[in-house]
């Protein structure tokens, strides 16, 4: 029997999850919108690029703490995140901070 390697059965951690360290501002909205290159395979294309839109926005809890929500794909076939975004250092020239979430993906 043949094994068949369906993309939608497997996944890997978007590139629209890379972000600051800096969080929002208390009760602020911010957001992007941006588009990433992947590689989709399968057994007669290796490699084929396409172009994945991302929408994020984020809300800010309090002046070190905000929450976010991502989605990558498109409608009805994408990834979703939900995260908590902890700043704990910030300097003029140095940031750092610790996040927390999870994510879904159809």
């Amino acid at each position: 029997m043949r094994a068949i390697n369906l993309p939608i059965l497997s996944g890997c951690v978007s590139l629209a999850t890379y972000q600051t360290p800096y969080t929002t501002k208390e009760d602020e909205v911010s957001w992007g919108l941006s588009i990433s290159g992947y590689g989709a395979f399968s057994d007669s294309l290796t490699g084929l690029p396409v172009s994945i839109p991302a929408l994020y926005l984020r809300y800010g809890l309090s002046d070190n703490m905000d929450l976010g929500f991502s989605f990558v794909g498109f409608p009805f076939f994408g990834t979703t995140y939900l995260d908590l975004k902890n700043q704990f250092i910030r300097e003029e020239d140095f940031a750092g901070s610790f996040s927390i979430g999870t994510g879904f993906w159809f």
